[in-house]
C-alpha cells in the first residue's frame, strides 16, 4: 500500500536544465530513474533492500517528475510515494501480541510511541521531498 503525495515549484530554468538536474539529484541519492515518452521522469526505489539495512525510514518509495511552462516559468511537479505497509504490519502484530497477553496499559503506551514514531517519519519524507525539489529547482 502506497501514499501519494505531492509538492510543486516554480522556476525560471529551462527544461533542459531542469531534467539534467533531476537526473543527477536522483543519481546521487540512489534512485534509479527514467525518461518517458511524455517527458516525465519516473524514479523507484528498492524498499525491501533499504529495509534490510534500515535505510527505508528516509527514503522514497518512488515517484514522478512533470514539467509544464507558465509565463516564463517552468513549473515543477513532483508526485512521490510513501509505502506504509510496514508500519502497519508492524502495529497490528505489536497490538496483537500485546493484547493477547493482556498487557492493557502497554499496549496504549507502546501504540502512542509508535503513532508519533510514523508521524516524524512521515515529516522527515516530507522534507526529504522538499529538499530534492529545491536542489533541482534553485
Amino acid at each position: 500500500m502506497k501514499l501519494k503525495l505531492h509538492t510543486s515549484r516554480k522556476t525560471n530554468l529551462e527544461p533542459p536544465v531542469i531534467i539534467n538536474r533531476i537526473f543527477v539529484a536522483l543519481k546521487n541519492r540512489g534512485y534509479v530513474a527514467k525518461i518517458t515518452p511524455d517527458n516525465t521522469i519516473i524514479f523507484t526505489d528498492n524498499s525491501w533492500q533499504a529495509f534490510l539495512n534500515f535505510g527505508a525510514v528516509r527514503r522514497l518509495d518512488g515517484g514522478k517528475f512533470s514539467l509544464s511552462i507558465s509565463d516564463n516559468t517552468t513549473i515543477v511537479s513532483f508526485e512521490y510515494y510513501r509505502t506504509i505497509i510496514i508500519q502497519l504490519v508492524v502495529f497490528a502484530a505489536t497490538a496483537i501480541f500485546l493484547i493477547f497477553y493482556n498487557y492493557d496499559l502497554i499496549v496504549l503506551i507502546v501504540m502512542f510511541c509508535y503513532l508519533v514514531a510514523i508521524g516524524i517519519q512521515a515529516v522527515a519524507l516530507s522534507l526529504i521531498a522538499n529538499n530534492i525539489l529545491y536542489d533541482i529547482s534553485w
